[in-house]
């Protein structure tokens, strides 16, 4: 679990980066009240920041992933890209949180809108849709037709293959 000197630094870390804020915003609310207060509204007392504090722990933190996955599917069926992006923004700020730095890698860029990074993150967490969540009509952009997952699967490995035979870039 990350430190309150990590996520500080974190926050400063994203201020030019985080354009939307989405992660700053999730990464200050699990700061303690000392930590925190320098972002603060004035006023805010740390007995009312303690009442809506989450808990920086593995569990409460894996819940509310769980929890949020369901919505965030809908999104992406919906082809709604900018709740996604807020969606996965989140879900990565999380895992950075929990230390799985390769998982929240992952997260981003958004691929078929992100129900790439879903199903990575839904497997990862141990959430099973069983089909309940996803449509399995995955697509690029809000006007494409879609694909079915098992199609969709099929062109990120083959791009991720193909990409592995490219020369690197010179240094």
């Amino acid at each position: 679990m990350r430190t309150q000197e990590e996520i500080t630094a974190r926050i400063e870390d994203l201020s030019l980066k985080d354009h939307l804020g989405f992660e700053r915003a999730s990464l200050l609310e699990y700061l303690d009240f000392d930590h925190a207060k320098e972002y603060l509204r004035e006023g805010v007392t740390q007995a009312q920041w303690d009442g809506v504090r989450p808990e920086l722990d593995v569990q409460p933190i894996r819940e509310r992933i769980i929890k949020c996955l369901p919505g965030a599917w809908e999104k992406a069926n919906q082809c709604r890209q900018l709740a996604v992006t807020s969606a996965v923004s989140y879900f990565k700020t999380w895992l950075w949180l929990l230390e799985k730095d390769e998982v929240a890698e992952m997260m981003f860029p958004l691929v078929w809108i992100g129900k790439y990074q879903l199903m990575i993150l839904s497997r990862y967490v141990g959430f099973s849709d069983d089909g309940k969540y996803d449509d399995n009509v995955w697509r690029k952009h809000p006007l494409d037709q879609g694909i079915p997952f098992i199609k969709a699967l099929a062109l990120i490995s083959v791009y991720r293959t193909a990409k592995s035979y490219l020369p690197s870039a010179p240094s």
